[in-house]
């Protein structure tokens, strides 16, 4: 009874494909954190976008460094989440967002459902793409393929249109595939949870340098501090996020 109190989630998933959690032998396999990234934000939340805050798995404040211990995220919402909450009431009301400055795109309008099946089989073999080729061991190779793959996939979104919540995250995890893809391809060296088994070296003129992308999915690549990210903001980093 223990344990289906202290686990009852994954008690239940087991219950439902023919597992007893308290009895029987469960197959498990290694996992590893090997993305890290996102928004570049400060640690109260602020971003380059003023209005616009990214917290939690969302945000890139530098804090993990290039690896990070499982649940970690969960004290980051909790202490960041905070801060952002001291950020939003100490202004007494909302900070407008320049809409003119966003590419709303299919988010305007409006909402129109796409075609379902396609969209799904899509994300599935984005997924599967992900899981295979760019996972805890990377290399220009199956970068590429993987870049190729996810291109041929979001063709395939834009054929399935559609402007609802589905079509929409599908082409948002499209784009988060694609620089993803982008920076691993990019960094070509190995470091923390970034391994490629074509540079596995660590480079020491990159210490403290984030692959900070520029102008969006289509934008270009650099090495930076995370500040860089900032420049032309208001926003100033804690000195321990650099």
């Amino acid at each position: 009874e223990l344990v289906y109190e202290r686990f009852p989630t994954i008690a239940n998933e087991l219950r439902g494909r023919g597992l007893d959690l308290a009895n029987d032998l469960i197959p498990v396999a290694p996992a590893a954190h090997y993305f890290i990234g996102g928004i570049a934000a400060a640690t109260d939340g602020r971003t380059s976008m003023p209005g616009l805050l990214a917290l939690g798995e969302a945000a890139c404040t530098g804090v993990h460094g290039a690896n990070r211990l499982a649940s970690n995220s969960l004290l980051e919402g909790l202490v960041f989440g905070t801060d952002a909450a001291t950020l939003l009431t100490s202004r007494g009301r909302p900070e407008p967002i320049d809409r003119s400055a966003l590419d709303l795109g299919a988010y305007s309008g409006e909402s129109v459902s796409g075609n379902r099946t396609a969209i799904d089989a899509a994300v599935d073999a984005i997924q599967r793409v992900m899981s295979r080729d760019v996972a805890v061991v990377r290399s220009a190779d199956g970068l590429r393929t993987a870049a190729a793959d996810v291109e041929r996939q979001v063709a395939i979104l834009a054929q399935a249109a559609g402007n609802d919540r589905f079509a929409i995250e599908a082409q948002n995890i499209a784009d988060a595939a694609s620089q993803v893809i982008g920076a691993a391809l990019f960094r070509e060296e190995s470091r923390g949870a970034h391994f490629r088994e074509d540079f596995p070296e660590t480079i020491p003129a990159l210490d403290g340098r984030h692959s900070l992308l520029f102008g969006g999915a289509s934008g270009r690549w650099r090495f930076g501090a995370l500040s860089e990210a900032f420049a032309g903001t208001p926003v100033a980093l804690e000195s321990g996020s650099q």
